[in-house]
């Protein structure tokens, strides 16, 4: 079944939520790399707070279940992956610039 893409925030939740996106993710990128139209891959720095990325993920899905997250380790790196349908792809958008302080 497709979901739909769309947020059950109100306005002022939502905005809050990115808000919070916003620090979480400008304390915690070294790096990120558009892979294609709906994936987004973010290294992290090797001290992220890797569990408020996780909580605060869960709770985007809850409001927004059209993204996807992962989280992906490897010897030298922790990445965290974000995954839109590619008719959401303006939103990965935006969300590529929150990693950015």
């Amino acid at each position: 079944m497709r979901k739909p893409v769309a947020c059950s925030l109100d306005a002022s939740s939502a905005h809050d939520q990115l808000d919070e996106w916003r620090s979480v993710l400008a304390t915690a990128v070294v790096e990120s790399e558009r892979i294609d139209e709906h994936t987004l891959e973010m290294r992290l720095r090797p001290d992220a707070d890797v569990a408020a990325i996780i909580s605060l993920a869960q709770r985007e899905i809850a409001c927004c279940p059209f993204f996807g997250f992962a989280i992906n380790l490897d010897a030298d790196n922790v990445t965290f992956v974000a995954t839109v349908p590619p008719d959401a792809a303006p939103i990965l958008d935006g969300f590529a610039t929150l990693g950015h302080a």
